[in-house]
């Protein structure tokens, strides 16, 4: 998937951001996964995505990835998984993107982050969306911060994304552990290593049988997708 450049105005000013697509491999042949990552600008200045989407209203991060779907027409059995902050997750927005795009089966990743927030809260929230679309919905970054088992608790979590820096650090210390650690994930759902960016590892990952991201994995695989 190419690049895409949105030039819009968010928070009473003009700022310039690129979707970028990163694929996810191991899905089944019938299925492209990809992951939207965006970097952002202000004039001459970058600015943190993470702090950036933090202090979003819901609608203009619904603004953002509604003008980045709009760029993908209809293609077979497409996930776009995107990151998540709460106050979209508990917005009307979040259920709005997905109606009004069919063409694509969206994930939601979950931020580490909950704040104040409930597990049970959140537990609702989804339930509360699944009866309307379909949704796939991940705890981004496990292993970091407060991305830890206590997310189990949720009811509705499909699995995790394993951080690139947890990965990295068992790999080379504890392959066994790593082994023991992926397999208790992948009983519980759906697992993506990040940061898979040597062959080494991708043959790994490739014998557990878990899902993949990182800079070995080609970003550009999504030969069969079309733009408006």
């Amino acid at each position: 998937m190419r690049n895409i450049p949105i030039n819009i105005k968010l928070l009473g000013s003009n700022y310039e951001i690129l979707a970028k697509f990163e694929s996810i491999e191991g899905l089944s042949d019938e299925e492209k996964g990809f992951e939207l990552l965006c970097s952002v600008k202000k004039g001459k200045m970058v600015i943190n995505p993470e702090d950036f989407y933090a202090n979003l209203p819901s609608y203009e991060t619904f603004q953002i990835y509604k003008k980045v779907v709009e760029n993908i027409r209809k293609t077979e059995d497409l996930r776009l998984y995107i990151n998540t902050p709460y106050n979209f997750l508990f917005s009307d927005y979040s259920k709005r993107l997905i109606k009004e795009n069919t063409n694509i089966r969206f994930g939601f990743e979950l931020p580490e982050e909950t704040g104040s927030i409930l597990f049970s809260d959140i537990s609702d929230r989804l339930r509360e969306i699944r009866r309307e679309v379909d949704l796939h919905v991940l705890l981004d970054d496990f292993g970091t911060q407060n991305s830890n088992f206590d997310f189990f608790l949720i009811e509705g979590l499909d699995g995790v994304k394993l951080s690139k820096e947890l990965f990295w650090h068992l790999y080379d210390h504890n392959k066994d552990f790593l082994k023991h650690l992926l397999s208790f994930l992948k009983a519980r759902g759906t697992v993506v290593v990040e940061g898979v960016d040597r062959i080494d590892r991708y043959k790994f990952c490739s014998k557990l049988g878990v899902l993949m991201q990182g800079y070995y994995i080609k970003a550009d695989t999504g030969e069969n997708l079309e733009y408006a």
